[in-house]
């Protein structure tokens, strides 16, 4: 199979289509890490049925993992995604890394499936690129998310809490 080409963006709706675009085309896992989910567009509608969607086909027990660096946009301002939470969160796992590990990456990211990259280069700026089918450019994101997730507290699960 060859190796669709690189593209690169350097605005906010830029990285957002990147974003829609590989959620689009996942059939089986997302990594996202974001300091806090404000620029990702998932909160859309777009984005929530976009999400929805891949939930739907996917058939990974954790389909959606999502590590923050701080859950209040989520906890305030995210009830699309409060609402997959609830109907999906059986498959949708969210964790906080409180111990400031995060940080020095600086670099929110989305693998898809292992092989699609959809990257800014920095938290405070719109510039990036998506890199599809390039299993080898992902793998070293894949490798610190891993490490960041086993050691994150569990965030905001949607699950009733029974009381």
């Amino acid at each position: 199979m060859s190796k669709a080409a690189e593209h690169e963006f350097d605005t906010y709706a830029g990285y957002r289509a990147a974003l829609l675009a590989a959620i689009d085309g996942a059939q089986r896992e997302i990594l996202l890490f974001d300091p806090d989910l404000k620029e990702t567009g998932l909160e859309s509608i777009a984005g929530a049925e976009a999400l929805n969607r891949f939930l739907l086909r996917s058939s990974a027990r954790e389909a959606i993992r999502l590590l923050l660096g701080d859950p209040e946009f989520l906890d305030r301002h995210c009830p699309r995604l409060t609402r997959l939470l609830e109907l999906h969160g059986h498959r949708f796992a969210v964790r906080i890394d409180g111990n400031d590990r995060l940080h020095p990456l600086h670099q929110p990211f989305a693998v898809v499936d292992g092989h699609h990259l959809v990257t800014r280069f920095h938290q405070d700026r719109p510039r990036g690129k998506a890199c599809p089918d390039d299993p080898a450019v992902c793998a070293p994101l894949v490798a610190q998310f891993e490490t960041i997730w086993i050691g994150a507290e569990p965030g905001k699960s949607g699950a009733p809490l029974g009381i």
